[in-house]
């Protein structure tokens, strides 16, 4: 099985519901031309979210905020941060990170929800962390072990 590592090249979107956040990358922006105004278009059952390149005039639209010190721009979208969160049902303590795919003739970048990255202080962990060892022997208490998967998600439909 392929591990998967996060790089700063990747194309890449970050959601914090705590503070209702996401975070696009530099490089997202990049691969959108450095758009004026982008749009984020989501998929519910494609389990997809979108960053779209788009004109100040159509539906949903922002105006692309200045780069932080991180080189990535962040933008407060409240509901639309929840919404995924819940659909997803991703844990409300974790931040989550997306490798997106640009498609050039739409002018977006695509992110599939169902292959995050967990983000711990500010880096993405990778694929498969490996759980803690236990000293001299010592089994891992439930709390413990569980802690060490980054997503845990019901295989029931929705």
């Amino acid at each position: 099985m392929n591990e998967r590592i996060w790089n700063q090249r990747m194309l890449g979107l970050t959601f914090n519901v705590e503070d209702g956040r996401i975070t696009i990358f530099r490089s997202t922006l990049e691969a959108l031309g450095w758009p004026t105004h982008y749009r984020f278009l989501y998929n519910r059952e494609a389990k997809q979210v979108a960053v779209q390149n788009c004109t100040a005039e159509d539906a949903g639209a922002h105006k692309t905020p200045k780069l932080t010190v991180s080189n990535s721009c962040e933008v407060k979208c409240v509901a639309l941060v929840r919404m995924i969160y819940r659909d997803m049902r991703w844990n409300r303590n974790n931040t989550y990170r997306l490798e997106g795919k640009s498609v050039p003739r739409q002018q977006l970048v695509s992110f599939d929800l169902d292959i995050p990255f967990l983000v711990e202080n500010g880096k993405a962990l990778d694929e498969n962390p490996s759980p803690t060892k236990p000293l001299c022997g010592e089994e891992l208490s439930a709390a413990e072990s569980s802690s060490a998967s980054p997503i845990k998600r019901d295989s029931g439909a929705l």
